[in-house]
């Protein structure tokens, strides 16, 4: 794709969404470097008000690195995790640390993430 000053532009392969509950996974560097492998977008989607120490530092540590490397990032806060739903479309991955899913299969393979279990429950 070329931009409007004739350079190249490299297009990203999709976004993907890390849901960052109030104690987030230790596990979000491993999940930033695989998106980053594949030149996506990253946006990480903080649940509750106010954010945690543990959910600042998840989306600050995500944002550096994104934008250290030239990708996209972008995080949004939540009041509760009734809203994520608002913010996919698809094609979207959603990353809930230890459960992957894309919005193109079934919406509950075996087992809900976390987050879509406890909207389901109210």
């Amino acid at each position: 794709m070329a931009s409007s000053h004739g350079t190249q532009a490299a297009r990203s392969t999709g976004r993907t969404f890390v849901i960052a509950g109030p104690n987030p996974s230790g596990e979000i560097p491993a999940i930033t470097r695989a998106i980053a492998a594949q030149r996506g977008e990253l946006v990480v989607l903080a649940t509750g008000w106010p954010p945690t120490p543990a959910q600042q530092q998840l989306i600050g540590e995500a944002m550096r690195h994104f934008a250290d490397l030239g990708l996209p990032v972008g995080a949004r806060l939540l009041y509760s995790e009734d809203e994520i739903e608002d913010h996919l479309r698809p094609g979207d991955t959603i990353i809930v640390p230890s459960v992957v899913q894309s919005l193109d299969e079934p919406a509950f393979p075996a087992a809900p993430s976390p987050a879509y279990a406890a909207a389901e429950r109210r």
